[in-house]
């Protein structure tokens, strides 16, 4: 489900409807809070629309050493 919730957040993204992407990514890290390319989109999501500070923490979090981006 976490991958699900992902890839439809891409898609949005994609689209650059930021604010709907950004809900399913939050959604994925709901499920899994390590789930590195969740926070590494949600940094994308933030830069594209103009929040670079809360972008650069996530980006921070997704470079963190204990992630493991199949734990489920």
């Amino acid at each position: 489900m976490v991958m699900a919730h992902s890839n439809l957040g891409i898609a949005y993204f994609d689209r650059r409807d930021y604010g709907r992407a950004e809900i399913c990514q939050q959604r994925a890290l709901a499920i899994n809070p390590n789930f590195a390319p969740s926070l590494n989109s949600m940094g994308s999501i933030l830069r594209e629309s103009g929040r670079k500070d809360e972008a650069l923490i996530w980006y921070q979090k997704q470079l963190l050493p204990t992630r493991n981006i199949w734990n489920r």
